[in-house]
This record gives structure tokens, sequence and C-alpha cells, in this order.
């Protein structure tokens, strides 16, 4: 888990990205504050677009935040407060769209053990209903990832297991988030499954995380699995690093026939650089690692 530092001050800032024309230079528009709570950290941001359509949700010291514009970023709304932490504060919180549909998770702490919540929109954002707890762990469920395509919503998050092992955990909702599916656990085994990924394309799903696979903590190799039905059935789980080089900090993309895995890695046992994991054939065999990455200091 990554620690927040509550004492530091954290502002949520956008910058967009606008082709430039000399150089393959890339010019930086004006810096935006977003969240706009001096004195309160906003941090673990979540950014998803449709369009010009863009949705932005960050944890504000327990408190989920949201904002979002229509005009590709040009201007923002209000900063609103989804859910407040009245008695358990949320973390890490992750936005979903689909047409008016707008879905925002976290986990928080209840009476008994972590849980995954949602709260949701009908109207494109402008209001919230209450929070809805999706998750129904014994030991503890957190981190949840989601996406959604086409009237369905795919969540992954971790859930320990009888033997409080992390698992990666999976569910749908047809409905856009009015129900649930059975929680499926994806993963087993003794060894902590973490920090998954999740992404979606013509009704194929597909999930990504890491996972020890040595003596050692930072022996971490990426695993995927995929389903070409909803999530009804998903393959094996694949080492597609394999090598044991702490292969952390994920993120997933998956466009037309490609799927990417970028991925900060301990290649030379002394400092992490990015590392780009390929499949061009939507997983089934993946390419040999590049990395992107080679300069001094850790990426």
């Amino acid at each position: 888990m990554k620690t927040v530092n509550s004492c530091k001050k954290l502002w949520v800032f956008m910058v967009f990205f606008l082709p430039a024309l000399v150089s393959a230079q890339v010019n930086l528009g004006d810096i935006q504050n977003i969240s706009d709570t001096e004195g309160t950290p906003s941090d673990e941001q979540n950014f998803v677009n449709v369009g010009d359509d863009y949705y932005v949700v960050w944890n504000k010291w327990g408190d989920i935040a949201f904002s979002k514009s229509e005009d590709a970023g040009q201007t923002w709304s209000a900063a609103e407060t989804v859910y407040s932490a009245f008695d358990y504060g949320a973390n890490y919180p992750v936005i979903a769209v689909d047409g008016e549909t707008v879905m925002i998770f976290y986990y928080r702490n209840t009476s008994g053990d972590s849980q995954v919540f949602m709260v949701k929109s009908d109207d494109g954002g402008e209001s919230f209903g209450g929070e809805v707890q999706v998750s129904s762990s014994e030991n503890g469920a957190q981190v949840p990832q989601v996406v959604a395509e086409d009237g369905v919503a795919y969540l992954a998050y971790e859930d320990r297991d009888v033997d409080y092992n992390y698992q990666i955990t999976f569910q749908k909702s047809t409905d856009l988030g009015d129900t649930w599916s059975e929680p499926e656990m994806l993963t087993s085994g003794e060894d902590d499954s973490r920090w998954c990924n999740i992404d979606v394309e013509d009704g194929s799903v597909y999930v990504t995380y890491n996972k020890q696979t040595g003596d050692e903590y930072d022996h971490l190799d990426i695993f995927f699995t995929k389903s070409d039905d909803s999530g009804e059935n998903w393959t094996s789980p694949e080492n597609i690093s394999n090598n044991q080089d702490y292969n952390a900090r994920m993120s997933t993309k998956v466009m037309d026939d490609m799927v990417y895995v970028a991925s900060s890695s301990n290649i030379d046992g002394i400092q992490s650089d990015i590392r780009l994991y390929r499949s061009d054939d939507l997983g089934e065999t993946w390419l040999e690692p590049l990395q992107i990455t080679d300069n001094a200091g850790n990426n």
C-alpha cells in the first residue's frame, strides 16, 4: 500500500498537452487548480473522459470529491463532495462513465472490515445518490478498479481470502450499478495478488495485477487474465513479466488488437525504470518488453 502523507499539502493539478508544430516539442497549457482546497490534502486522483466531457475524482482527506468539464478541460465545475467521512475516511476513488451514468467507487473501513462502496449519478454528474456497499468481504476488500461499456460495469478489487491472503476479485453489473453479480476470485494461492488494473473492449475484459513470485518481497511479477464473454469465464493467469524485477505501479490499456502494460520495474537491481509489456493479439502472446527510460534516478 502507498503511504499518504497527510501533513503535506497536495493539490490536484491537470496539465493538458497541446500538439506542437516545431521540433516535436510539447506545449504545456496553463496549470489549473481543480481541487482548490488550501490546507487540505487532495490526492489519489482518478480521471476519465468521454469525448470532450472530462471527469475527475479525488480523495480530499477522507472525503471523496468530484468535478467535471464539458469543454475538454477549459473550465471545470465547482468541486462537489460526494462522500463525507463522517465516520470512516475513504481511499483510492475511481470513476467510470457510461452515457449519463457516472459511478464512483472507493473503499473505507466499516464496523467490521474494509469494503468497496459506490456513489452513482444518473444525470451526468449533476447530482449523486447515497452510498451503496458493493463488496461483501469477510476479511476486508480494498483498492477497486472499474470500467464501463455498453451498459455494463466491470469491477475488480483486492479481497482477503479465508487465509487472509490478498486475491483479485471480480464483479459486474449489467444495469450500471443497480445490482451486482456474486464476487468471483480470479486468483488463488498463498502469495498475495495486489494492485490490479482492468480494461474492457467489445465485451472482452482484461485484468492485470502483480504477485510475489520469489523469496523476497520485491520479487514481483505481472500476471494477466482475460475473459472474452463479459466476465463469465476467465483464462488461467499468465506471468507476462517472469523476471521478478519488482514490477509495480502498473497501468493497463487495451486499444484495438493491442494490450499495453506499463510498469515501474527494478531492471538493473539498483533503480526503477519504466518498462512496457505489449501484446499484439489481445493477450494471446506477449512481445519482449521494451525499456522506455534509462536515466539517472528512479522513474
